[in-house]
């Protein structure tokens, strides 16, 4: 079996154990030298450097079932990641697996999920809301902003997510920016523009005005 073989096998990913077992240790560390095969997580590789998605694939072998993405991964699959955090964000799979460089696991016990790109993650009203929540008010509004434009969720799933995070830190600043997420804005700096005009008391501008 070529390597290729053992990579498409196993959806773009593969153990040391499965490597090893059909070329030598020398010349898989010839190929992570060489750069030609990538080491994603402690005894997981790719061939070249995986995204979001090959990265999760990748902790599914290391906890020998799939994870679940929260957070800004979970933001990135349903396309409203605007926070630029490129470190993977997963539920605690219930399996011996510690924060490391690139990846944090978190604790949230009874977090609604949805499958999105054939993967569970925390339901994308929930996730913008819980993101929002640990940013200051202007990068918060523009996650909210994003995630109505992505049209992964609505005003009012929104809302119902924030009740279901009350008396969470944080949770006051998004209740009081709801009623301004809007859906028309393109950019995170469109959203953080507006809410100036919005705590000056000036008129607000008009999204996409043409």
């Amino acid at each position: 079996m070529f390597i290729d073989e053992v990579f498409t096998a196993n959806g773009g990913v593969a153990t040391h154990q499965q490597l090893t077992a059909v070329i030598s240790r020398k010349a898989l560390a010839q190929y992570v030298r060489a750069g030609v095969i990538v080491r994603v997580w402690h005894g997981v590789y790719a061939l070249g450097t995986p995204d979001t998605t090959g990265r999760l694939a990748a902790l599914d072998l290391v906890a020998g079932k799939p994870v679940v993405a929260c957070l800004h991964t979970a933001a990135a699959l349903y396309g409203f990641d605007v926070d630029g955090d490129d470190r993977i964000h997963i539920l605690d799979p219930g399996v011996r697996m510690r924060p490391t460089i690139g990846l944090m696991v978190h604790q949230r016990v009874g977090a609604p999920l949805q499958r999105v790109q054939g993967r569970l993650a925390t339901k994308p009203a929930w996730t913008a809301v819980e993101i929002a929540r640990m940013l200051r008010r202007p990068r918060a509004l523009a996650v909210l902003d994003a995630a109505l434009r992505a049209g992964c969720c609505r005003p009012g799933e929104l809302a119902a997510a924030v009740d279901e995070q009350k008396s969470r830190r944080g949770i006051v600043k998004v209740r009081g920016l709801l009623p301004h997420a809007d859906a028309r804005a393109e950019s995170p700096m469109e959203s953080e523009a507006r809410l100036v005009f919005i705590d000056g008391g000036l008129p607000l501008p008009e999204l996409q005005y043409e």
